[in-house]
């Protein structure tokens, strides 16, 4: 008796995400797709084909080769859910990793990490190095802390405590810049390393993401979801930069120096340059998440889209996706037909497709967030996947050439969806608010058990 339940798809999670890291005798070895969630870049000043990529998932991982391969370091971190990363100015070797509220240290460019010390507050969300002092600064949930022994010890900053502050940044003056709040926010600024604050700009709605400084001219960078706020003159006074586009939505800046911007936005990266005050695209449009720049002529690229990653070389503004070694898109299902060497996966990217049993995926479904997906017992090259998206392109697809194409058989998100084992025209799903059968490929549907709740339904075939 061949018993298909719903919770198969967190069996395929398991095998989909699993990291290399965890690979070996008689353990699961992720096989793809790619597809990561990356949240952050770090970058080699001194060798651009260095870098870190913090992943949602997967913990941190590291390429030496400009984004060809990527592998894990995350030997001696306790868990993935690593908030913020940060390499140490002067010493690329040393890094720093935030879990919870313990700062974890890396001097070997992060084939081990140990704990260096722990802050009072639950979560970091970002670090900063003054190189000039030696404070080392954390904003946090609960306010601004400070470290003057590379972070085995921290204080936090009497005047922002208690307060989430979500950036803090240090100019080459030695000036301190912090963000707190929300939807009411406010700019601060410390000239005694942190030890006092002073307010410089606040205000509601669109409370700015981020704060970045010029490393060259020490201009400050406020940056809000539409729009960035620049000032030269320490925070005295404050000025729009031209806008991006209409209704671009800007995820992070890197200030890069001499006064040019990379900016990370739901239509790409952006190039912005206090000498020509425009905006130019950088290469194709993409939903960007972050980006990250090399100090080194020529520069290197790498921008992390919504699922994967891309690089890119200065002037030649061609993105070469660059996620190999990556963890794996989240799989929400996998299904295998008739040929054990092919299989079909549902991912938030869309559905991918294996034809050598894992050992490389492709993308045969875009754009649509895949949730299930079933293969005929018959052939492999008839499939079917339950996708979200606008009408008439998603609801529940089937292609009958191993994906190549797909045609829509059914309107709606299904939330259980099995081929029948001895009767490949026979399709169940749950549909709407009633179980469906069909029993012609999904040309037509009618339904069987209306009432059922959908989140429990299992199938049994004998």
């Amino acid at each position: 008796m061949t018993r298909l339940r719903t919770t198969l798809s967190v069996l395929a999670v398991l095998v989909l995400t699993t990291t290399a890291l965890q690979a070996g005798p008689n353990r699961w070895t992720s096989s793809g797709p790619e597809g990561a969630v990356v949240l952050q870049i770090v970058t080699n000043p001194d060798d651009p084909a260095v870098a870190y990529a913090l992943t949602a998932e997967g913990g941190i991982f590291k390429t030496s080769n400009g984004g060809d391969r990527w592998t894990a370091v995350n030997e001696g971190l306790p868990a993935f859910s690593i908030s913020r990363l940060f390499m140490m100015p002067g010493a690329p070797s040393t890094l720093y990793a935030a879990v919870g509220s313990v700062i974890f240290k890396s001097s070997d460019a992060g084939e081990h990490w140990s704990a260096a010390g722990r802050i009072g507050s639950p979560q970091v969300t970002s670090l900063a190095f003054d190189g000039v002092s030696g404070i080392f600064y954390a904003s946090t949930v609960t306010g601004i802390f400070r470290s003057d022994d590379r972070g085995q010890t921290w204080e936090a900053s009497s005047n922002l405590r208690g307060s989430f502050v979500t950036s803090v940044a240090v100019a080459p003056n030695g000036n301190v810049y912090a963000i707190n709040g929300g939807g009411m926010w406010a700019a601060f600024r410390s000239s005694d390393q942190g030890k006092t604050w002073t307010f410089i700009l606040g205000g509601s709605g669109g409370a700015p993401k981020t704060i970045a400084v010029d490393p060259d001219n020490s201009t400050i960078y406020l940056i809000l979801p539409e729009s960035i706020l620049a000032s030269q003159d320490d925070g005295k006074t404050f000025q729009a930069l031209p806008a991006i586009n209409t209704s671009t939505y800007i995820n992070s800046v890197v200030a890069a120096g001499d006064g040019h911007l990379y900016a990370s936005t739901d239509q790409g990266v952006m190039e912005y340059s206090d000498h020509s005050h425009k905006w130019n695209a950088v290469g194709s449009s993409f939903y960007a998440r972050a980006v990250a720049i090399t100090a080194s002529s020529p520069r290197r690229f790498y921008a992390a889209k919504q699922f994967g990653l891309v690089t890119s070389i200065e002037d030649q503004r061609n993105w070469i996706p660059a996620d190999k070694g990556l963890p794996g898109a989240h799989a929400n299902d996998v299904a295998v037909g008739s040929d054990p060497a092919i299989a079909y996966a549902a991912t938030s990217p869309g559905a991918f497709k294996t034809e050598d049993s894992g050992e490389s995926w492709h993308q045969v479904r875009p754009n649509l967030s895949a949730n299930l997906v079933a293969v005929s017992p018959a052939t492999s090259d008839t499939a079917y996947a339950s996708t979200d998206g606008p009408y008439p392109n998603a609801g529940l697809l089937k292609t009958t050439d191993g994906g190549v194409t797909w045609k829509q058989v059914a309107n709606g998100r299904a939330s259980v969806l099995a081929v029948a084992p001895s009767d490949p025209a026979t399709l169940y799903a749950a549909l709407a608010a009633a179980m469906s059968r069909s029993t012609d490929g999904g040309e037509t549907w009618k339904p069987v058990m209306n009432g059922l709740p959908l989140t429990y339904y299992d199938f049994y075939y004998g």
